[in-house]
């Protein structure tokens, strides 16, 4: 097994994308199947010598906003993403993606009282949140609404995971851009920025779900 799978992985997907696919011209004399590495690095916003040496696996450490980038440029489907991420944390990279001190984590059980409350609600499709969009409890109402669309398909249903990275979601709510504005706002204000669970989230969503989380993320106060 390589010990640079990260640098590889990089490598082999850049000589995959084909110029036209991100819009550039094609040309007569390219010694290089797919992008170049200066190419690459134009549309990721970063240096063609930081890109080699990622590649080279000089640098194992690519923050998650250079990840993003480059799954971006690369034009990388949600699931090569979690596999970008992975990469990157098994090359070297789980500082950059852990969150500092020590928190206690977000709640994912209810008080009994606030079980109660849901009862009541129960012809009424009703869902509970923490801080960082985990799905801790709802009515049987919201169930039937949420499972068809596959909000709650993973093993810890998360909103703000969902909206960004599960491709249904842009069915499921006709006014995504709306929504995907929200979502971010409530995560950026619902805690610190810097709380770790927070962060890993937001580090994680910075190269799973790209641009359209990352943007919005930057552009909350």
């Amino acid at each position: 097994m390589s010990d640079n799978e990260l640098g590889t992985y990089l490598r082999t997907r850049r000589e995959a994308v084909t110029p036209a696919e991100v819009g550039l011209p094609t040309g007569t004399r390219r010694r290089t199947p797919g992008l170049r590495r200066s190419e690459l690095a134009t549309l990721a916003g970063i240096s063609v010598e930081y890109l080699t040496r990622l590649e080279q696996g000089r640098d194992r450490n690519p923050s998650p906003p250079v990840l993003g980038a480059l799954a971006d440029a690369l034009l990388l489907p949600v699931d090569e993403r979690f596999l970008l991420r992975r990469l990157a944390k098994e090359s070297g990279g789980d500082a950059m993606f852990c969150a500092g001190a020590a928190a206690a984590p977000p709640l994912r059980t209810v008080r009994p009282t606030v079980r109660a409350l849901l009862d009541r609600l129960e012809s009424t499709p009703a869902v509970l949140v923490n801080w960082i969009g985990d799905v801790i409890a709802h009515t049987d109402a919201y169930d039937r609404y949420a499972r068809p669309l596959g909000i709650l398909d993973a093993r810890q249903p998360n909103i703000v995971r969902y909206v960004f990275t599960d491709e249904r979601a842009r069915t499921a709510y006709a006014e995504w851009d709306r929504v995907a504005d929200e979502q971010v706002s409530h995560l950026r204000h619902g805690a610190s920025i810097h709380d770790p669970h927070v962060a890993a989230l937001a580090d994680e969503l910075t190269v799973t779900a790209g641009a359209p989380f990352a943007d919005r993320l930057a552009a909350v106060p």
